[in-house]
């Protein structure tokens, strides 16, 4: 009876160490966005997305819509700077973000988060197909494009 009760106490420390793993595992990519916010995007936005001196505000955008997938092609194809002036009353545009797939997501969660205090969950997968063309651009999906022969 004793090697049961002891079989069942090691089991259950270790299925509750394992669900504190699982639960830890979005803290990373937290931390990683905000590190790629803090290296990229800072300096324009400022620290708090308030656009700090003579930078651009986060607020207020249309990118923060019910969903990732604005925020997302901003940061993988920038904006035009069809925005609001700057506080030297430059429209400045905003360059695509050079970071993998896996910063972006983090990014992108991380602004959300700073910006409408809120959370979403963005994957590696969301940034891939944000990269993809679509239907209504007028592009054609890769894997549709027709070939012609002469």
């Amino acid at each position: 009876m004793r090697r049961i009760h002891k079989s069942l106490r090691n089991a259950g420390c270790f299925i509750a160490l394992a669900a504190l793993v699982v639960a830890g595992c979005s803290k990373p990519q937290t931390n990683r966005g905000k590190q790629v916010y803090e290296e990229y995007c800072a300096r324009c936005h400022g620290a708090d997305g308030k656009g700090g001196s003579g930078g651009v505000s986060l607020a207020g955008r249309s990118v923060w819509s019910k969903n990732s997938d604005r925020l997302l092609r901003t940061l993988l194809y920038g904006a035009s700077g069809t925005g609001h002036p700057d506080s030297y009353g430059a429209i400045r545009s905003m360059p695509p973000i050079p970071y993998t797939d896996a910063d972006v997501a983090a990014v992108a969660e991380y602004t959300w988060q700073l910006v409408n205090a809120g959370s979403i969950s963005v994957s590696e997968q969301d940034v891939r197909n944000a990269r993809l063309p679509t239907r209504s651009s007028g592009l054609q999906q890769p894997d549709t494009v027709a070939t012609t022969t002469r």
